[in-house]
């Protein structure tokens, strides 16, 4: 018949019913063809498009998405993997250093800089553009003081 997986046709009285919860993106087609008629049985077809969701997913090194750095001295460059249906990303929750920013191309999210102020600094990317769930990732980056004497 067609139809992508987590999806099922069923037959109950003179009714074709498609019902599920697909679990693969694509289009997927598929015919319907009556049967018993001894004389024609006729046919029909139609099209299932499954749009996938938009994610945010770490794409540079694992622990890259915890920092712990000193003011003033460069963080390592974090890299999100936007997929699915996304088509963008952006920081929705929180907010990064002074000096670190975060700019999306290319189907990456990526957050660089030099931290000029302390603190600990949560952010949440958030992939957007699928028509779907749009999902996102957290990470901190915790900006030490110098030591002093």
């Amino acid at each position: 018949m067609g139809l992508p997986a987590g999806l099922n046709a069923s037959y109950n009285a003179g009714e074709l019913i498609i019902s599920g919860s697909p679990t693969v993106a694509g289009a997927f087609n598929y015919t319907v063809t009556t049967t018993g008629s001894t004389c024609a049985n006729p046919s029909l077809g139609g099209t299932i498009t499954v749009t996938s969701d938009g994610s945010a997913t770490l794409s540079s090194a694992v622990g890259t998405d915890a920092q712990i750095v000193c003011v003033n001295n460069p963080v390592t460059t974090i890299t999100y993997m936007i997929s699915g249906a996304a088509t963008n990303a952006s920081i929705t929750a929180g907010v990064l250093p002074a000096g670190v920013a975060g700019s999306f191309s290319g189907g990456i999210f990526t957050i660089s800089g030099t931290p000029t102020a302390t603190g600990v600094y949560n952010y949440t990317i958030t992939a957007s553009g699928s028509p779907c769930a749009n999902l996102n990732a957290s990470g901190t980056i915790t900006v030490n003081a110098d030591a002093t004497i």
